[in-house]
């Protein structure tokens, strides 16, 4: 997906309102964060953007590999095709399957986590079928329900995988600090970092000085995309003219908003021949 750097979208709405982004105060870049974030969130429902959408095979545990499980954990073995539940403590030696310290499952709660180890992590689901559904017409569609612990198919479905369509969870650029080089972060504490004027997310607890440029293996970009970069521009545009008492040019950014939101999704409609209509999708 193509992407902007985030200062771009936070320089562009402090100059449309005459502050130079070099000398704002903390307090009106933290607002300026705030705007962008909740209007980020506002675009990503506004439609089911394809750039936000997955199809891939998942199963109902996360996959075995060889490595220690406790008493009770359940995995899906890939060698084998099966679901099996550790009856004692194991190491990468004790194989399912072939070591008596896993039990095959023949009748387990068949749902995908939302969350599961290597997978991306899943939003609003939007179909679910046998196969693959771009590659193979005879791909049936699988009644699913959404609960506490995931995305649950019927007990009676004789698969042990899944084709999910989903949408990613929502992309948050609500950062909590500006990045001190006297400061520690925990992790998931998200950052702007002003010397390269994009937002991260703490990935492992930092020490003091450590920063997204040196320790890179600490820091994830939240990459901010392209097509939506106009919109969340206008958007935030709107809200902070709303907070320095400007209404009559809040309310002309606020339809700028919807306008650049519409053209969107007339380019993925009208121009690309997608189809889909705007919508709010709750998350689970």
């Amino acid at each position: 997906m193509r992407t902007v750097a985030y200062k771009s979208i936070l320089a562009g709405v402090l100059r449309s309102v005459g502050q130079d982004p070099a000398t704002a105060s903390t307090e009106r870049l933290a607002q300026c964060g705030e705007f962008i974030a909740d209007r980020f969130t506002d675009a990503f429902e506004y439609y089911r953007w394809p750039h936000y959408l997955i199809t891939e095979q998942r199963f109902f545990r996360d996959t075995w590999t060889a490595s220690a499980f406790s008493t009770g954990d359940e995995v899906y073995y890939a060698a084998g095709d099966g679901y099996y539940v550790a009856n004692a403590t194991t190491t990468g030696a004790d194989v399912p399957g072939t070591s008596p310290l896993w039990d095959e499952l023949s009748d387990y709660h068949k749902y995908v986590p939302y969350e599961q180890l290597g997978k991306t992590a899943i939003g609003a689901v939007l179909g679910c079928h046998s196969k693959d559904p771009r590659v193979f017409s005879t791909a049936l569609r699988v009644g699913f329900s959404i609960g506490p612990l995931g995305v649950t198919v019927p007990p009676s479905t004789a698969l042990t995988s899944i084709w999910l369509t989903y949408r990613t969870r929502n992309v948050s650029f609500a950062w909590d600090f500006i990045w001190s080089a006297t400061a520690t972060y925990a992790p998931d504490d998200v950052i702007y970092y002003a010397a390269t004027g994009e937002v991260y997310t703490v990935g492992i607890a930092t020490t003091a000085g450590e920063d997204p440029e040196d320790t890179p293996a600490k820091f994830t970009l939240v990459a901010f995309p392209h097509f939506l970069a106009r919109a969340v521009k206008a958007g935030a545009r709107a809200d902070l003219l709303g907070a320095m008492g400007q209404e009559e040019k809040e309310a002309a950014r606020e339809a700028e908003f919807r306008d650049l939101l519409e053209e969107q999704v007339f380019q993925i409609t009208k121009i690309q021949g997608q189809t889909g209509t705007p919508t709010i999708i709750i998350q689970p």
